[in-house]
């Protein structure tokens, strides 16, 4: 009688550990991100077979980066005239400037739990960060973590890296200023100045600080150092080239991450918005808008800022604190109860209470707030 093979679905068989590696491409800005954007929508669909995936891309010109958090006319100076265009990518952290030459890396890793089991949400951040800049470092480019989000060199921010975790699905996107420096440029930048509490960044171009030294290159061999940290066990990296299909896909989806016009939205059908000014943190700032309905709750309620988090962690505060009785203690033990959880992460900030501050802000803008027991 023939013997049955029963297989732990949990458990990636030797034919599952695969990286699909697009190698560097001349890329815009919109164009990267509408493809990691394809890249993660693909990885949900339970008929595709869902494969950890690296891209890279070479910015062919200039682009302002905008962190996922980020409400554009608040960030950015636009009374200046901005000279290129803003792009809204998938993670958060503050706006970055993205030269021509700049490379912008994406890794994203469906189902990782069945990757990382001994991970914790809050864990995955450093671990995914790891994987991207120690295959850096394998090939002769050593670079570290900073604060939330800064990628350095000799203690001059190079690159940026920002974060997501949506459902099993993780997001790493490293911006990395080649020949250009990937601050921000201070005429483009809407936020009040930093005081001396903010994390400092000392701002250079890698090409600055490499000596003698190439350019990092991406080769094959970058792509098989990050699959040896994340597979750990055998494992293939495939070089992979996208469909016709795919690439109309992405056309398709490109007019979504570049803001057309950085400027306030129009008032909500529920009342006039209600904005709170700009509360520094560490690494940036936070701030917010609300709307109130009739009996004085909030109907709506949006969070922005430098930070980076899991996106459904902040749309699940926002959604949390529609309805409910606006005051500081009830605030509060929303924001508690959201995001110290242990499925969802915020990092940027030394504290929460600058989400309550902001929302507070908010609120006390409105002509009614006097008489209420706050």
């Amino acid at each position: 009688m023939p013997m049955r093979v029963l297989f732990n679905a949990d458990y990636p068989l030797s034919g599952d550990r695969v990286l699909l590696y697009y190698p560097p491409t001349e890329a815009t800005l919109d164009e990267a991100v509408a493809t990691v954007s394809h890249l993660v929508t693909a990885a949900a669909r339970p008929t595709e077979k869902a494969h950890p995936t690296l891209a890279v891309f070479r910015m062919k010109e200039p682009a302002i980066s905008l962190g996922r958090f980020q409400s554009a006319h608040v960030a950015l100076n636009t009374a200046a005239g901005l000279l290129a265009p803003v792009v809204r990518r998938l993670t958060g952290g503050p706006a970055a400037w993205m030269g021509a030459g700049s490379v912008y890396l994406a890794l994203v890793i469906p189902n990782w739990p069945l990757w990382l089991p001994a991970a914790t949400v809050r864990g995955l951040p450093k671990l995914v960060q790891d994987m991207v800049l120690g295959a850096l470092r394998k090939d002769g480019f050593s670079l570290s973590m900073s604060a939330a989000d800064s990628v350095t060199k000799r203690g001059f921010e190079v690159g940026r890296m920002g974060f997501d975790v949506l459902d099993n699905t993780v997001v790493v996107e490293l911006q990395l200023g080649m020949t250009e420096a990937v601050a921000l440029p201070e005429e483009h930048a809407g936020y009040p100045a930093l005081s001396e509490d903010a994390f400092p960044r000392r701002t250079r171009h890698l090409a600055e600080l490499l000596e003698t030294r190439e350019l990092p290159a991406f080769p094959l061999a970058y792509a098989t150092s990050v699959a040896e940290a994340l597979f750990r066990e055998k494992f293939e990296v495939r070089q992979s080239a996208f469909s016709w299909l795919e690439r109309t896909r992405v056309e398709g989806l490109r007019p979504r991450f570049v803001e057309a016009e950085a400027a306030p939205a129009s008032p909500a059908a529920s009342g006039p918005e209600l904005s709170s000014r700009p509360h520094e943190d560490y690494i940036g700032f936070v701030h917010a808008t609300v709307t109130f309905n009739a009996q004085m709750q909030f109907n709506s309620v949006r969070i922005y800022g430098d930070f980076l988090a899991d996106s459904p962690g902040i749309a699940e505060l926002e959604h949390r604190l529609r309805f409910t009785e606006v005051s500081r203690r009830n605030i509060a033990q929303i924001i508690d109860e959201v995001l110290g959880a242990p499925h969802h992460v915020i990092l940027g900030l030394k504290r929460l209470g600058s989400v309550l501050e902001a929302l507070m802000d908010a609120a006390s803008r409105h002509d009614r707030w006097d008489v209420m027991n706050n």
